[in-house]
């Protein structure tokens, strides 16, 4: 979003330093963002990594948060602010949940799709059975991994006849019946 040719991002802030955890409402960060239609981000005053990484988990695209290299230091920011110890695990941690966000795109993931075939179950033979045999119920049993029919098809498959020799435990598909 641009403001006069520059782009903007609105940061949501609470001026209290630092701003304790009932005063944060990481809720007007999304609510911001509709009502302005822009980017919005988190401005964190509050002590830790926690708020920030909270802020991301809400849709913020920028955080801000005070940095100084000794708590020590003089100055009213200092005592509160993030060290590079801090920071470092601030940053880790909304890199974690930007990766945890993934994607609103409605595709499976590489582990779903190993998980869809080696978790769920599928129809197999229980026992050896020839070609030209018409199948009853106690000759389909429900076995991993899913390389076979899936347990909907049953009905299809039962009285039909085996195109084909199966060994026990081996998948049935609907294609080897007629």
């Amino acid at each position: 979003h641009s403001a006069g040719g520059v782009d903007v991002t609105l940061l949501v802030c609470t001026s209290a330093y630092p701003t304790p955890s009932t005063a944060v409402n990481l809720r007007r960060i999304p609510a911001l963002a509709r009502h302005f239609a822009c980017p919005t981000g988190f401005s964190d005053h509050t002590v830790g990594w926690e708020a920030a990484v909270g802020a991301v988990y809400v849709g913020a695209t920028m955080i801000e948060k005070h940095f100084t290299t000794d708590r020590n230091l003089p100055g009213p920011d200092q005592w509160f602010s993030s060290d590079p110890s801090e920071f470092a695990e601030l940053a880790r941690r909304v890199r974690e949940a930007e990766t945890l966000l993934g994607t609103p795109d409605l595709v499976h993931t590489e582990c779903e799709v190993y998980a869809r075939t080696e978790y769920r179950v599928s129809c197999g033979a229980a026992r050896d059975l020839a070609k030209g045999y018409a199948l009853q119920e106690g000759d389909i049993l429900f076995r991993r991994p899913a390389d076979g029919a899936p347990p909907a098809e049953l009905e299809n498959l039962l009285g039909k006849t085996l195109l084909c020799d199966l060994r026990r435990g081996a998948p049935i598909h609907v294609k080897m019946v007629s």
